[in-house]
């Protein structure tokens, strides 16, 4: 009884498996009928942006050009290289990454003590750097 259906079974593999097989056709290529592009103006929300973000607005590199780290304004008495390092600047003592504010025709700006050393105090405004010498009076 048990051999009947292995019979039947290896008999119909056998007839499938001798029939001639059929070929393959490849797909063509996919080629798409027209190439999207994305031209977003300076006025519009990019749709990419994270929900909630807002861009910076852009300075402009023309007012900064014209911007002038203002050194005149500081009169530095007295340095003192320890750790850490004290410059006595306008009467008040100041260490590196301390803000100095400054008037400029712009406005008044904060300067960061960037570094102090022997006889100068270098100060920073984004990307412009001054340096400040000790007075000699």
């Amino acid at each position: 009884m048990k051999k009947l259906p292995i019979l039947l079974a290896l008999s119909v593999f056998g007839i499938v498996s001798g029939l001639p097989a059929q070929e393959v056709m490849e797909p063509a290529p996919y080629q798409a009928a027209t190439k999207s592009t994305l031209a977003i103006s300076e006025t519009i929300r990019n749709p990419f942006w994270p929900i909630g973000y807002t861009p910076r607005p852009k300075e402009e590199a023309v007012q900064e050009q014209l911007l002038r780290i203002p050194v005149e304004q500081f009169r530095v008495t007295s340095i003192i290289l320890d750790s850490p390092s004290i410059a006595l600047i306008n009467g008040k003592d100041y260490t590196v990454g301390q803000f100095l504010t400054a008037n400029t025709a712009a406005g008044q700006v904060k300067l960061l003590i960037r570094k102090i050393e022997d006889g100068v105090v270098i100060v920073q405004y984004k990307n412009l750097f001054g340096r400040i010498p000790i007075s000699r009076r």
